[in-house]
């Protein structure tokens, strides 16, 4: 028996139903978080399932890793769920902060979360999530900020110390420079805008003296192509020597060294577990490099070893990424809050709290305020 041929309109159908569906992309399941890695220069926003996308944080926002502008974070959220086509209410939200937030920071942003229709939402601390992307619980974990470097001492998933009594230079601080030396040795005004585009191009760190020189040799620099001329002159020199002020202060491997002795120094095993998962994140560590600059200038402790990153993906990621494992953990839907309204205070507690001088007067019974349609009458109501 001969098969019967399809319909045009069933061709049709089929043909278009294969566009839309390679238009589109995989539907979401309902196991997908929406992660939040929220900076003061850069934010790193996506599903769990689809990987991360980045976009630059709204101005005045957050500031050493607390929000310090509601209003501006609350826009930066707006942004989140319209990059991403989230719906609110149905998806859970993971939020990356690189410091713990004080209790009345954490009620303000579950209340601004709800304002915008989150409903479900989850507030975890960025070290150790650093540390999970390179499969450990344990280590020390250097975040390369906009504005400040800060090292943290991460033992069993647990922020035991940062080191805030040095204040290490972050890619800000790095951006003026290269300003200063474009100015110095082209007589040239640049912007940090066209700053940051320079070193997003052409940085690189040179992992040692001898790399530095090989780097500077005839042939080994880059030309710049700035404002759309190439110019007469390599970019390579500032960006290393703007880039060295990062590690000025590597005391710092001194003193990470002794707050690690001081903290396990009746441990030899979790002193040598720190010492040995050194993990760079933040802005910073996407520069080329900087993993061999950092192995470099620890050489005099050779416990402390950085961790390898992990393929294909950039350090800039390892919050974002080490959150989305947590976030497809079996256990994490239990530990995703359900956020409620914000709780308005009763009249009862309004009227406690007025002072004596604001307690409204006691009615009168002047019965001119009563009768007729004056302002104390009510509909209806009449002599």
């Amino acid at each position: 028996r001969k098969r019967k041929r399809p319909s045009f309109n069933a061709f049709l159908f089929h043909s278009q139903s294969i566009f839309f569906l390679s238009k589109g992309s995989a539907p979401r399941t309902m196991s997908d978080v929406v992660v939040v890695d929220w900076g003061s220069h850069t934010w790193k926003i996506g599903f769990t399932k689809k990987g991360p996308v980045t976009f630059q944080a709204p101005a005045g926002a957050v500031r050493d890793g607390l929000i310090s502008d509601w209003q501006a974070w609350r826009c930066g959220l707006r942004r989140v769920c319209a990059v991403l086509n989230v719906t609110p209410a149905e998806d859970s939200f993971l939020f990356c902060s690189s410091t713990e937030l004080p209790e009345n920071q954490r009620i303000q942003l579950e209340h601004t979360a709800y304002e915008l229709g989150v409903r479900r939402c989850s507030v975890l601390v960025s070290p150790p999530l650093a540390l999970c992307n390179t499969g450990n619980n344990t280590g020390l974990v250097i975040d390369i900020g906009h504005s400040t470097t800060t090292v943290s001492i991460v033992y069993n998933n647990t922020v035991l110390d940062h080191l805030t009594s040095v204040k290490l230079c972050g890619m800000e601080k790095v951006e003026i420079n290269i300003c200063e030396l474009f100015r110095q040795k082209h007589s040239l005004d640049i912007t940090i805008a066209e700053a940051a585009s320079i070193l997003q191009q052409h940085g690189k760190v040179a992992g040692s003296p001898k790399e530095f020189k090989e780097l500077l040799r005839p042939g080994g620099s880059i030309p710049l192509i700035w404002r759309g001329v190439t110019q007469g002159f390599d970019v390579t020199e500032i960006i290393l020597k703007s880039t060295e002020e990062i590690f000025l202060t590597m005391a710092l491997g001194q003193l990470v060294h002794d707050v690690i002795a001081r903290l396990f120094s009746s441990d030899f095993q979790k002193y040598s577990q720190v010492c040995g998962n050194v993990t760079i994140c933040g802005g910073g560590s996407d520069l080329l490099g900087i993993c061999d600059r950092f192995r470099y200038e620890l050489r005099p402790w050779p416990k402390l070893r950085v961790a390898q990153q992990p393929e294909f993906q950039k350090g800039i990621f390892n919050v974002w990424a080490g959150a989305a494992r947590v976030a497809q953990s079996p256990s994490f839907p239990s530990e995703c809050r359900l956020i409620s309204p914000p709780v308005l205070p009763s009249p009862d507690d309004v009227m406690t709290a007025l002072p004596v001088s604001a307690t409204p007067p006691a009615e009168t019974t002047d019965t001119s305020t009563r009768v007729g349609s004056g302002s104390g009458s009510r509909p209806g109501s009449g002599p």
